[in-house]
């Protein structure tokens, strides 16, 4: 489940969604956040869109579950399952597409740097 901003900690890892319009990048946030069937995921998508979506940078914070491979000193930090999966809560950063069919980039880079800047600490 995706967390507000206020309940982050400022040590979290952020991820950057950064690629074409149309390319996938928030179904990848999606992904990496955990986005559950049948519940609303934390980035908007379209099925089978290549227009722009993505409006505006938008951030969320979830939980990220990953293989881990390292030793158990890595659980003593994340939440371990025992079937080797680690459980992490994680920032990403969802940008419009570079090459937007309304041609924005250039606001589109400026709201990317403005969230980076004022959001993610």
């Amino acid at each position: 489940m995706a967390a507000t901003m206020e309940e982050s900690a400022t040590t979290l890892p952020t991820l950057v969604l950064v690629g074409a319009t149309g390319s996938g990048k928030s179904s990848t946030g999606n992904s990496l956040l955990g986005s559950i069937p049948g519940e609303p995921p934390p980035f908007h998508v379209e099925d089978l869109s290549m227009a722009s979506v993505t409006a505006e940078t938008k951030i969320q914070v979830g939980t990220w579950r990953s293989s881990s491979s390292s030793s158990s000193s890595s659980k003593k930090n994340n939440h371990g399952d025992d079937d080797g999966t680690v459980e992490r809560q994680v920032r990403c950063v969802d940008s419009p597409g570079l090459g937007d069919s309304e041609g924005r980039d250039g606001q589109h880079i400026a709201g990317l740097a403005t969230a980076l800047k004022d959001d993610v600490r």
